[in-house]
């Protein structure tokens, strides 16, 4: 889950429907209760807040996921369907609200790629239709700021390992024209963000160089490169056992998310723009939740929310903390009671 915020409020998809925290006094509402024989996946708002991009899960006769894409008008609760796909993986608003996207499990194996990989489409969120943009992609990607170029990463091949080499590319949702930014080596949990000027990308890799560069693997482990897009220049920045790392609304600062070993819980640093002079604040996060990956989240340039590790509880907590380590306050109890009464 990767919990969509806006104006210091995050919309939750539960299994009794979408709700909505507002984060800095807990209070939590109902949006909306998915329909009947449907389970609230993902949701993510629209950029000005007032509408919410909501997949629900269903199964057909053969097995296959089956999504509902529906939007909800925030301020009413009503929602107006648009579209059934199968299989998506993810979903995003472009920055002008005028368009959506989704990647979508392909039906078969494409070129040189072993397995099936996600296909990228960008809908009208009017009217539901959708198109083709690129496959064999990650599920994860990122509209740039202009709203003019998609980013996310298009694999070539892949290892017997289970390693991709492949490229993090821009498309062009009008034209569907790609362009390669550099040339990657990553692991499916392959992870990125775009800072809000659109000049970086930070992303988890094994290894990564400029475009036509023969790439040098050092270690197996995921480390955190930054890209500058209008150079194409890739540089290492953090070289520890990395899960993800996400730029702050304004840019300034860096989340950080490392996986402990030896037991050792999973670790969440607040580092500079460029991902240096790196703090610890919590060490209790986890990155799965009923079995799905689980990303912290920013509320605004000083505060994060995250899934934390509850000591004798079933499920992990939702935490709100600010980038210093203070101002500490778990959620979950708010958001589990008004989950409750509806």
């Amino acid at each position: 889950a990767e919990l969509s915020v806006h104006d210091g409020h995050v919309v939750i998809p539960r299994a009794e429907g979408y709700f909505i925290t507002d984060l800095a006094t807990g209070q939590t509402k109902k949006l909306l209760a998915p329909r009947d024989g449907d389970e609230a996946a993902f949701a993510v708002y629209s950029p000005d807040g007032s509408q919410v991009l909501a997949l629900e899960r269903g199964a057909d006769g053969d097995s296959r996921d089956v999504f509902s894409l529906r939007t909800i008008d925030v301020a009413t609760g009503k929602a107006r369907s648009i579209g059934v796909w199968n299989n998506v993986t993810y979903a995003r608003w472009a920055p002008d609200g005028q368009s959506a996207s989704l990647t979508v499990f392909s039906s078969k194996k494409r070129g040189d790629v072993d397995i099936r990989l996600p296909e990228l489409f960008v809908v009208d969120p009017k009217t539901g239709r959708g198109k083709s943009l690129a496959r064999n992609v990650s599920g994860l990607h990122r509209w740039l700021p202009d709203a003019k170029r998609i980013v996310v990463f298009q694999a070539d091949s892949r290892k017997q390992n289970g390693l991709y080499l492949g490229h993090l590319v821009q498309i062009d949702p009008a034209t569907g024209s790609t362009q390669k930014l550099a040339a990657v080596a990553a692991f499916e949990k392959l992870f990125f963000d775009v800072s809000p000027d659109g000049q970086y990308i930070i992303f988890t890799a094994v290894a990564a160089d400029k475009v036509g560069e023969k790439l040098r693997f050092l270690e197996r482990k995921p480390s955190v490169f930054r890209l500058h897009i209008p150079s194409r220049t890739v540089t290492d920045t953090f070289s520890r056992k990395v899960v993800y790392a996400r730029y702050a609304p304004d840019g300034k600062h860096t989340l950080i998310v490392t996986s402990g070993s030896n037991n050792h819980r999973t670790q969440l640093w607040i580092g500079a723009a460029n991902l240096h002079s790196v703090i610890e604040i919590a060490d209790d996060a986890v990155t799965k939740v009923d079995g799905q990956a689980a990303y912290a989240s920013w509320v605004d340039n000083d505060t994060i929310i995250y899934f934390a590790a509850a000591p004798g509880a079933r499920k992990p907590h939702l935490v709100r903390i600010n980038i210093d380590g203070t101002d500490r306050a778990d959620l979950q109890a708010d958001i589990d009671a008004a989950a409750s009464k509806s």
